[in-house]
């Protein structure tokens, strides 16, 4: 990874200054993808950018819903 969890926190709030998280802060959240991706071999900071993407920067909209905790849209 290349960004740390606060320039991914600092990143998602400048699209959407109230994310919608049940279960944790902007912050914990980019810092467990962070650590899962290491364990995993992937970039913890590309897969938070997925999430970004298919949630609407956390804003959902869709028919997830932030409780599912589904950041993939899977």
């Amino acid at each position: 990874a290349e960004a740390t969890a606060a320039q991914m926190a600092l990143y998602c709030r400048s699209k959407n200054a109230a994310p919608k998280l049940t279960s944790c802060t902007l912050e914990e959240l980019a810092q467990m993808f962070l650590e899962e991706g290491k364990s995993e071999g992937i970039r913890g900071d590309v897969a938070f950018a997925q999430s970004l993407k298919e949630t609407g920067f956390f804003k959902y909209g869709g028919i997830v819903l932030p409780s599912q905790n589904n950041y993939a849209g899977i």
